[in-house]
């Protein structure tokens, strides 16, 4: 996820799924915050969300 996308929950979920769109699968293997940024605890609080859901498989912050 792009530190753009890190602005609150909506906008980090918004993220996830059109990421899943445009690569056109039912999930996302690894999914990583490009920085811990702006807001990233919502941004990570929408990955577990989704790591819940099944959309992704791992999570993790790329430094």
């Amino acid at each position: 996820m792009w530190v753009q996308d890190m602005r609150n929950y909506d906008m980090a979920t918004a993220a996830i799924d059109a990421s899943i769109e445009k690569l056109g699968v039912d999930y996302i293997d690894l999914y990583l915050l490009h920085q811990a940024m702006k807001d990233y605890f919502s941004a990570w609080r929408a990955m577990e969300d989704a790591y819940r859901e099944g959309k992704l498989r791992a999570i993790g912050v790329w430094t």
